[in-house]
């Protein structure tokens, strides 16, 4: 329903009240403008006019108040204007325009095929994506993502403050989230607009527990309120010195309790290649308490489309607040793990090994690893040395080797 002109203003248009059914109010200062009013009170401006050789056509231009009464003025004169020099050619071009695929739905479809060919680490790169490269480039249509727009967001990327916690981004995730564009694009697109820019330098992290730290960890894992679960996975990280994927993930067939291995498939790793690490007796101890009540294929289930549990954040915050530890994230615990094997004295080799042991045939894997191979007595003497430190509250330096 149409009904008579009246010379816009805010407070005219905010005193529009809904009347049960849709209807329209042009203004009487500018042509082709005019306000929707829907049942339920939304205020919507378009623009309205005759055009040669096509007919009636509207444009909306978007939703009051978000879009002020001057901005849908001066886009309705701008319109009208392109209108009356090129006629129906501008809406052909507007239309083309929105037909056109913005990032966000090329990234769909890329994470899809992620997800189809079972890659790892999902959850991460989820993580990053909504929060760091969606909410500027989501929405954005690929025409206008060039190399130079994209420089600039990177280059904004570590100034800007973490979703959780205090500061901002480091290099490492502004560059893994160049990773998730530039990938998107070569698989994508016809041309990747990223491949070009320069990735940030990067500080290998050097953060790991000290004896003072790991009696405080210790303790807040023993508290109460402490979930049971939640435990077992910290447990078995500073054990195993695992990856929190592959922890996660971790399932009751890949695990051997009686000769103290668990080999990850293939299909987890991160080189691709099957791993065995050795279970000490701390890690078999665990999870022999855990095989007890077991149910799941998993050996840390959830009721999520996984199977597994996924995220710990929430909780492992808590353990941190409590142990007063700063400064510190889960990967961090794989450091520590390899970080006391180096204080017991044990070689870069050993412990590359013990963090990364991987073979190309499970079999073979465990035809190398016995009670008494030095990759298992190294990751027993760490996490020994760990518990004396704990136990003593000493601030040790690892590169001080016993």
């Amino acid at each position: 329903m149409k009904k008579e002109a009246i010379v816009f203003t805010i407070e005219r248009i905010r005193n529009l009240k809904s009347e049960g059914k849709r209807y329209f109010v042009s203004d009487a200062k500018t042509d082709g403008l005019r306000v929707q009013v829907t049942p339920a009170g939304t205020k919507t401006f378009q623009f309205k006019t005759w055009v040669k050789n096509y007919g009636a056509w509207t444009y909306t231009i978007g939703r009051f108040p978000k879009v002020t009464l001057e901005v849908a003025r001066t886009k309705a004169v701008h319109l009208a204007g392109e209108l009356s020099l090129h006629g129906k050619k501008i809406i052909e071009a507007i239309q083309a325009d929105r037909q056109e695929q913005t990032f966000h739905d090329l990234y769909k479809s890329w994470y899809k095929e992620q997800e189809q060919a079972g890659k790892r680490d999902l959850n991460n790169l989820e993580s990053r994506y909504t929060n760091h490269i969606q909410p500027k480039l989501g929405n954005k249509r690929l025409s206008i993502i060039t190399e130079k727009f994209l420089r600039n967001w990177f280059h904004s990327l570590p100034k800007k403050k973490k979703a959780k916690g205090k500061g901002t981004l480091s290099n490492t995730t502004a560059n893994r989230c160049l990773e998730i564009v530039s990938a998107v694009f070569s698989e994508k697109a016809s041309s990747n607009p990223a491949i070009n820019i320069k990735h940030f330098g990067e500080t290998a992290r050097e953060r790991y527990l000290s004896g003072d730290e790991l009696g405080r960890l210790f303790e807040a894992l023993d508290h109460p309120e402490t979930p049971t679960i939640i435990k077992d996975i910290v447990l078995l990280a500073l054990t195993t010195g695992a990856r929190k994927g592959n922890l996660f993930s971790m399932s009751w067939a890949d695990v051997d309790l009686i000769n103290g291995l668990w080999v990850i498939p293939a299909g987890k790793s991160k080189n691709k290649k099957s791993m065995g690490i050795p279970l000490i007796p701390e890690a078999v101890e665990v999870l022999e308490k855990r095989k007890q009540k077991a149910e799941s294929f998993f050996v840390f289930p959830s009721r999520g489309k996984s199977g597994h549990i996924t995220e710990i954040r929430k909780s492992w915050g808590t353990i941190l607040k409590r142990a007063e530890i700063t400064d510190f994230v889960f990967h961090d615990l794989r450091r520590t793990a390899g970080s006391w094997q180096a204080h017991i004295g044990s070689s870069d080799i050993i412990i590359g090994k013990s963090l990364g042991h991987s073979s190309t045939q499970s079999t073979r894997v465990y035809a190398r690893i016995r009670d008494n191979n030095p990759i298992k007595e190294s990751m027993a003497g760490g996490f020994a040395a760990m518990k004396k430190a704990s136990q003593e509250k000493k601030i040790v330096n690892i590169g001080d080797k016993q």
